[in-house]
């Protein structure tokens, strides 16, 4: 199997940090399906340090490092406190800027989350094709909106952060979290387009570039100090790491 040479640019010192315990196997989704041992998180920082001591992967290292659901289950487990989230993340962002890793098509799609009304446009054909049973079962998409309703802004004492997917597909989830939040006396103001996505999973792409992109802009929409209130874990998990994605102090406080 040939070699692609890449270099991985992970602290020895994390690299190291891990000690093979094993805790973290019952975490592992990835692991508990397969039994494989480079499908767990000790298993991928094997191949990782492996790849850094050569300079170069092979398509079974793409594939087990592609696998990883990046939840980090394995985090919480660690008694060693490895941050395996943040190495996953330099590997694919080296393995995007490296190699193959992401085509053009897959860098458009992504690209497409950042555009409120391509992703409209997306999501009604979609929908459209679910009416008329012409998306693969396989794909596991939940039944799609044709069309949404706006969101009407209520008042300014918090923050609701909508997003790119969840807004185009379940957008009913952020009415009834206004409707909940209204009757508490809570009035709801939403962000402007520049908060078009978080950039989660540009990130879990290794697309780091883009993901900051989208970063600065989400936190551009949020002027003042309201609270930001965010109902998909995903996004909330994203903008409190946008200390660590821009590593700037604006970015810290935002977290």
């Amino acid at each position: 199997m040939a070699k692609i040479p890449i270099y991985l640019p992970i602290p020895t010192e994390d690299l190291a940090s891990c000690v093979s315990c094993g805790l973290c196997l019952p975490h592992c989704p990835t692991y508990r399906v397969t039994q494989e041992e480079s499908a767990s998180p000790r298993g991928r920082i094997a191949l990782m340090k492996q790849a850094y001591q050569e300079g170069a992967v092979d398509e079974a290292f793409v594939e087990f490092i592609d696998t990883c659901i990046q939840c980090r289950g394995c985090e919480t487990a660690c008694p060693a406190g490895v941050q395996f989230g943040s190495m996953m993340e330099t590997t694919r962002e080296s393995l995007a800027t490296q190699t193959r890793y992401q085509p053009w098509w897959a860098r458009l799609g992504y690209r497409v989350l950042g555009w409120k009304k391509a992703l409209r446009v997306g999501s009604a054909l979609i929908a459209l094709l679910q009416r008329l049973h012409l998306t693969p079962k396989r794909l596991g998409l939940p039944r799609i909106p044709i069309f949404q309703r706006p969101l009407v802004p209520s008042g300014d004492d918090v923050w609701l952060f909508t997003g790119c997917v969840m807004d185009a597909w379940m957008r009913d989830t952020h009415r009834a979290v206004q409707r909940v939040l209204e009757s508490t006396g809570v009035g709801v103001a939403f962000p402007d387009k520049r908060a078009s996505c978080c950039g989660a999973l540009h990130v879990h792409a290794g697309l780091a570039p883009e993901a900051r992109r989208l970063a600065l802009r989400t936190m551009e929409s949020f002027p003042g100090t309201a609270p930001i209130l965010v109902d998909s874990a995903g996004c909330g998990a994203q903008l409190k790491d946008y200390g660590h994605l821009l590593d700037t102090d604006t970015a810290r406080k935002f977290s």
